[in-house]
């Protein structure tokens, strides 16, 4: 792989994820930042990209993670940063009440950085109690996220829920939802900005 700025590790594409992709290298393009997508393990391991993106669909949902080759560190998953971020931007409120259904990587990422910003935090997985889980996502949060690798909420169950939903998959079958692809892009962008200006990501 020739240097260039980000090399994008992506070796099992579905629909959502070439979309995703997609729109990331549109990012890419418009902010002057260069890139390689590799797709096999012998052209990411020879990479010389100053950052580096593993992009891994799992089902109908990805996972963002970047690292910083030059500093040497580890950065919080780009797609629980970009949840943190928009959540803490347009609910500032600490009273919020916030469900996050997934605890993963991306999961427990997120849990830690709204608990330490002081909101009250349900910490839910696809294998909970459907009835309590969906009872406090329904009457109790302010706010879900959806971050598991299915779907959680049909439809019927979606329609008589008031909570704003953040689905990073397809976590809820409904269109009144918000996605957060655009905002871990941004994570992605700034990190690389940073990076090319020197400054620690």
């Amino acid at each position: 792989m020739n240097d260039c700025d980000l090399g994008i590790y992506y070796d099992n594409p579905n629909e959502a994820s070439d979309m995703y992709l997609k729109w990331l290298l549109k990012d890419c393009e418009e902010n002057g930042i260069s890139y390689e997508v590799c797709h096999n393990a012998v052209e990411w391991l020879t990479s010389t990209s100053k950052s580096e993106l593993y992009l891994e669909p799992i089902l109908d949902s990805w996972i963002n993670s970047i690292k910083c080759n030059e500093h040497n560190v580890d950065s919080p998953s780009a797609t629980a940063q970009g949840i943190y971020d928009y959540i803490t931007e347009h609910y500032p409120d600490r009273a919020e009440i916030i469900a996050v259904i997934g605890r993963g990587l991306v999961g427990s990422q997120l849990i830690e950085q709204l608990i330490q910003y002081g909101y009250t935090v349900f910490e839910f997985n696809s294998k909970s109690d459907f009835h309590i889980m969906y009872k406090i996502c329904a009457s109790v949060a302010d706010i879900v996220v959806g971050l598991a690798t299915q779907e959680i909420f049909n439809e019927f169950e979606c329609k008589y829920m008031d909570s704003v939903l953040i689905d990073s998959g397809n976590n809820f079958n409904t269109k009144n939802k918000l996605r957060c692809g655009k905002w871990t892009r941004q994570v992605i962008i700034d990190r690389i900005k940073r990076l090319k200006e020197g400054a620690e990501i």
